[in-house]
């Protein structure tokens, strides 16, 4: 719970279930960070779905949502440790709008281009209660709040 804690933003996919969300298939944690020249960084941490839910575009849809939510001026960065997967997470990424910033023997970092203001939203959303639910094209339900 410590680590949930340290981050801002909290993006939680739902399966959709007779119009209310269901079980949780995915997640991101966000932390917002000042970046040059008043513009925001959303640092991507620990995305993840569940085993079975894989390969269904599940954090590809978590991504695109976190993409749509950024501020004018801001961009999504991450970070890939060196390990099995990475060459297959850093392909993952690119195909999905990131560009490697620096890559050592620890780690890649990753980056989207800053948004602009012509960027269009693609998800339907409504504030309910403090929360933002969404619903994608392809049913899953995405709920974003921020942590206190």
């Amino acid at each position: 719970m410590h680590y949930i804690c340290k981050h801002d933003v909290a993006v939680l996919c739902h399966k959709k279930s007779a119009g209310e969300p269901g079980d949780l298939i995915g997640l991101v944690l966000i932390r917002i960070l000042d970046g040059h020249c008043v513009r925001k960084i959303y640092e991507l941490n620990s995305l993840c779905t569940e085993p079975a839910m894989r390969r269904q575009g599940v954090a590809s849809g978590i991504l695109r949502y976190v993409h749509n939510l950024l501020p004018f001026n801001a961009y999504a960065k991450l970070y890939i440790d060196k390990d099995a997967d990475h060459d297959a997470l850093v392909l993952f990424y690119v195909s999905r709008g990131f560009f490697t910033v620096y890559t050592n023997s620890a780690e890649t970092c990753m980056k989207t281009v800053a948004k602009q203001a012509s960027n269009a939203r693609r998800i339907a959303c409504a504030l309910m209660s403090g929360v933002v639910f969404c619903v994608s094209a392809t049913g899953m339900v995405i709920l974003a709040d921020r942590i206190f």
